[in-house]
C-alpha cells in the first residue's frame, strides 16, 4: 500500500490503521452483497481493498480515484483534516469514499457521483444509514484571509478561495445557493 510521506506523523499512522479496519469491514459487506446478486460483477475480496493515501490538500476531505484503464483503486484522505479531527473524520470520510469505490466496481464510471446508485450502495450494500455528500468538518485556516463577498441574504458573507477569486477576476460570476443573487465583493 502506498501510504505517502505524511504517515511518518504518528497521529496519522493510527488513523491509517483505523481507515484500513473500516475498509476491511466494508469490503466484506460489498463482497457478500455482490455474490448474492446475479446481475453484479464478482470480485475477490482483495479487489475491494484500495491504496489509502494521506496526500489530499485543501478543503476536500477525501477522494476516490480509479484512472481509466487502470485497476489501481485509491482513496485519498486530507492529512491536515484527519490530524485535526481524528477518528470521527476517518469514520465519516472513508466509508463515503469506499461507497464510490463499490459503485465504480458495480456500475462503472458513467454515473452521477452521488446519484441513486451511490445512495443505494451506501444504505443497502454497506448498511450506512446516516451519510452525507459533503463533510461537515471545520477546515483549519491557512493564514490567508479569503476574499469576502456578499449576496442578498442579510448578514451573510461568502469567502472565496484564491482559485475562485482568480476566476472571479477572469469573469466568472458566483451565485448564492440560498437567495440566488450574484455575489459582489465587499470592500
Amino acid at each position: 500500500m502506498n501510504q505517502g510521506k505524511s504517515l511518518l506523523d504518528p497521529r496519522l499512522q493510527s488513523l491509517n490503521d483505523r481507515a484500513l479496519d473500516i475498509v476491511a469491514q466494508l469490503a466484506v459487506k460489498a463482497d457478500l452483497y455482490s455474490r448474492s446478486q446475479s446481475s453484479l460483477p464478482k470480485y475477490d475480496r482483495a479487489s475491494y481493498i484500495p491504496n489509502i493515501r494521506f496526500d489530499l490538500r485543501g478543503r476536500t476531505g477525501g477522494q476516490f480515484i480509479c484512472l481509466p484503464g487502470s485497476t489501481d483503486l485509491v482513496i485519498r484522505v486530507n492529512a491536515e483534516l484527519a490530524a485535526a479531527h481524528g477518528e470521527a473524520f476517518i469514520d465519516e470520510i472513508v466509508p463515503h469514499e469506499f461507497g464510490h469505490l463499490v459503485v465504480h466496481l458495480f456500475y462503472g464510471d458513467q454515473i452521477r457521483p452521488h446519484g441513486k446508485e451511490w445512495k443505494f450502495v451506501m444504505s443497502e450494500v454497506l448498511g450506512i444509514r446516516n451519510f452525507r455528500t459533503v463533510h461537515s468538518f471545520a477546515v483549519p485556516g491557512n493564514g490567508r484571509a479569503g476574499a469576502r463577498f456578499a449576496c442578498g441574504c442579510p448578514g451573510k458573507v461568502h469567502e472565496l478561495s484564491a482559485v475562485r477569486l482568480r476566476r472571479y477576476k477572469e469573469g466568472t460570476r458566483y451565485v448564492c445557493r440560498v437567495c440566488g443573487r450574484v455575489l459582489r465583493p465587499l470592500d
